[in-house]
């Protein structure tokens, strides 16, 4: 099985427009499938999560914070340091001071945000 940029994409973006909460244990395996695949994350695919992320998701919404957050974190082994700094400003800082957040997608934010500290190949 192989996951395209665009299936991940239409399946994301699937996941935040549903009515029901995002759930993001129906895109883990495909995640997880791009990341054995991949060994960065393709420009088209960055720029298909940044757009998505301004244009599809609710931004005055907890839920949608915290199930991006996890995204982001599912592919947090391809993603660069400059990609994750680059989620700083517009996610992972409101994510660190949204007190709503479980604790889990806080933690997740927290080592996404530290991880380019310890990154030794850039």
């Amino acid at each position: 099985m192989s996951a395209t940029t665009k299936d991940i994409l239409t399946h994301i973006r699937a996941t935040f427009t549903a009515p029901s909460p995002p759930q993001l244990t129906d895109l883990r395996p495909l995640i997880d499938v791009y990341i054995s695949e991949n060994a960065r994350l393709e420009p088209e695919l960055e720029n298909g999560l940044s757009d998505l992320y301004y244009q599809d998701i609710d931004h005055s919404n907890v839920s949608h914070i915290g199930a991006f957050v996890g995204v982001l974190y599912a592919f947090r082994m391809v993603l660069s340091s400059a990609s994750i700094i680059s989620w700083f400003d517009s996610l992972l800082r409101r994510a660190l001071r949204e007190p709503k957040l479980d604790l889990e997608t806080v933690k997740q934010a927290k080592e996404l945000v530290l991880m380019p500290l310890y990154d030794e190949s850039e």
